[in-house]
């Protein structure tokens, strides 16, 4: 009668419900072990077991709310099955039964706020755990202070920094005496952090149990206890006895500072020195390349030449000898005007000079063979490349590193990357070109001026063929009467010093000669610049695939 009656009361509620019926404590028991109801509703007594032994098991963590139905006169029991997890208890009865809609809603309220406490609570204990994990296992020391300023704790590391064994040695000390060296530094600390809730590198002079020295910054925050009141503080504090500043303060900070000033200067010419050698490394590679080809062919015309001049002198002498043979006695007169015109041309001796000449001048062609050389290994322009399959994406991320110096105080990057395919290629060339661009973005919106922040957009994509990097930025813009030449060896807009103007010229011989892809420019004057990338996605099929 009683499952007939509240199933007849829950089919005639507002609410849906969705009931499952077990008659006994073991079919109960089989279905909540493979099942997690939103609400259990079960009679105290159950034939072959009690209601509140159903969920025995959970009440560590129990995963759904209990009612227990009692008969008349079971009062007493109420105590007992509340302590035992239920949230009610309620005595058999028609109106309770037809309550058991309204019954079962605030027992579900009361289950949401008890699951939503215990969930705080486990994050606490999840949280405390963390600290204390953090607090025992970090090299800086940690320390807790009450609201009066006083140490409470302090952490193993802590404990080890000041020459201490245990925590209860530390705080069996006399600490104001033993710890503060500097007098009333302490007591600033605390009117600092009780002014602003925190403290921020502050400095500090300590002293260890054998009495020497520690120079410590604190960093510290004010702990708020129950009703926001003052429950403390907890705070870090690092050693920083060997701080280069600190140092150099107590040797004389003066001298030191003309020292590393002198040094500054030395570094600084070192590294204008190796500006220069860098571009002179970049200048020789291309007059190596530059000279490489017409040196080939000025050497091997030359051969050639020699060879002719060779074939023409054993002609002439060919023609000299059978000429007197034959002809000498019948035409004197001819003979002696040849001679004469072969002795004021200097025949004999340019053929006799011919050979030396030639000689020393395919040694200076071999001399100027090994310059070129030179060259070449200098610039290391002719070494064995190593290409292999490199992700684009991912050279863009490592470069955005590499230039973030440049970047980071005059623009924002915003990466618009697609899942685009591997490219072979070499990558430190790639590399190259990528930071070359990034940087002049960069150096194109910090000539603008201004105290906003430029823009640099860097997007990536693909088609079946080729992979694409785009490079814009919101700077000045290139004047139409310029964008052609912007490529050109040594042509730059930068002002003196601050460009070699061959940056982009390597990178379009990289992009294009090395790698048989494009790289142009879209520009317009006061609005920005984008630069194009486009590479074979497979460089490994040459210049037909390119085309």
């Amino acid at each position: 009668n009683s499952v007939e009656l509240m199933t007849q009361v829950f089919n005639s509620s507002p609410k849906k419900f969705s009931i499952t019926i077990r008659k006994s404590f073991h079919t109960a028991r089989e279905f909540l072990n493979e099942s997690v109801p939103d609400i259990v509703i079960s009679d105290d007594e159950l034939g072959d077991g009690q209601g509140i032994d159903l969920f025995s098991r959970w009440r560590e963590e129990q995963n759904f709310p209990f009612i227990i139905i009692g008969n008349p006169g079971t009062e007493h029991r109420a105590v007992d099955v509340i302590k035992a997890g239920a949230l009610d208890f309620v005595i058999r009865s028609e109106a309770a039964f037809r309550a058991m809609p309204r019954i079962i809603e605030r027992v579900l309220r009361e289950w949401q706020l008890i699951l939503e406490k215990r969930s705080a609570e486990k994050k606490k204990i999840q949280s405390e755990r963390k600290y204390r994990t953090l607090f025992e296992k970090s090299k800086d020391v940690i320390f807790i202070g009450n609201p009066n300023g006083e140490l409470i704790e302090i952490n193993p590391a802590g404990i080890k920094l000041f020459g201490y064994t245990t925590p209860e040695e530390f705080q069996s000390d006399k600490l104001p005496d033993m710890l503060y060296s500097e007098e009333g530094k302490w007591e600033q600390f605390i009117k600092l952090l009780n002014l602003n809730g925190f403290v921020n590198d502050f400095r500090m002079e300590l002293t260890k149990r054998n009495g020497e020295k520690v120079f410590a910054i604190i960093n510290a925050v004010v702990m708020k206890g129950e009703n926001d009141s003052d429950g403390g503080f907890t705070g870090i504090l690092r050693d920083d006895t060997n701080y280069i500043q600190y140092e150099m303060r107590l040797l004389g900070v003066n001298s030191e500072l003309k020292k590393t000033n002198k040094r500054l200067q030395q570094a600084q010419t070192s590294l204008i020195q190796q500006e220069k050698l860098a571009a002179i490394g970049q200048l020789a590679a291309g007059v190596a390349h530059e000279l490489n080809n017409p040196l080939g062919f000025v050497s091997s015309n030359f051969n050639t030449l020699k060879k002719y001049i060779q074939s023409m002198s054993i002609y002439i002498n060919f023609l000299e000898k059978h000429f007197q043979n034959y002809c000498g006695e019948k035409n004197k007169e001819a003979m002696v005007e040849i001679e004469n015109r072969k002795d004021y041309e200097n025949i004999v001796y340019i053929l006799d000079d011919v050979d030396e000449i030639f000689a020393e001048s395919l040694d200076g062609i071999e001399r100027m063979r090994t310059i070129v050389e030179n060259l070449r290994c200098f610039s290391r322009v002719d070494y064995e490349n190593k290409r292999g399959d490199h992700d684009l994406n991912k050279a863009i991320e490592n470069t955005l590193v590499v230039a973030r110096n440049e970047i980071k105080y005059v623009a924002e990057v915003e990466k618009q990357f697609s899942n685009i395919p591997m490219v072979h290629c070499r990558g430190d060339e790639i590399n190259q070109v990528l930071l070359n661009l990034i940087v002049n973005a960069a150096q194109a919106i910090a000539s603008k001026g201004g105290r906003a922040k430029g823009k640099i957009v860097i997007r990536t994509y693909h088609d079946e063929d080729y992979v694409f990097c785009e490079i814009s930025d919101n700077g000045p813009g290139i004047q139409e009467n310029i964008v052609g030449k912007i490529f050109d060896p040594f042509f730059t807009t930068k002002d003196v010093g601050k460009g070699t103007g061959l940056g982009l010229n390597i990178s379009q011989n990289i992009i294009v000669n090395e790698h048989k892809g494009q790289l142009t420019v879209d520009s317009t004057l006061g609005e920005g610049s984008t630069f194009i990338i486009k590479l074979p996605i497979d460089g490994r099929r040459g210049g037909d695939f390119a085309k």
